[in-house]
């Protein structure tokens, strides 16, 4: 994952952390794909994260731009 970006990663976890169910879905649009990805992907093992209630939103982003399958 070359195009990850730290700052920005330390922007979207600490964004999850503050919320708990309640994400501002709007400003998930200004993540990168590489960002959203290393959140719900953290290992690259295609092992999601899907025990974080917050983490919901994200993978709504990721398919809604066609980069997660409806099925996870």
């Amino acid at each position: 994952m070359n195009d990850l970006d730290n700052h920005e990663l330390v922007e979207l976890m600490s964004m999850l952390r503050r919320s708990d169910e309640n994400v501002d879905t709007q400003r998930l649009t200004n993540f990168s794909d590489a960002t959203l990805l290393a959140v719900i992907n953290p290992l690259g093992d295609d092992r999601l994260v899907t025990n974080v209630p917050s983490f919901v939103a994200v993978r709504a982003e990721l398919r809604r731009r066609g980069l997660l399958p409806r099925d996870h």
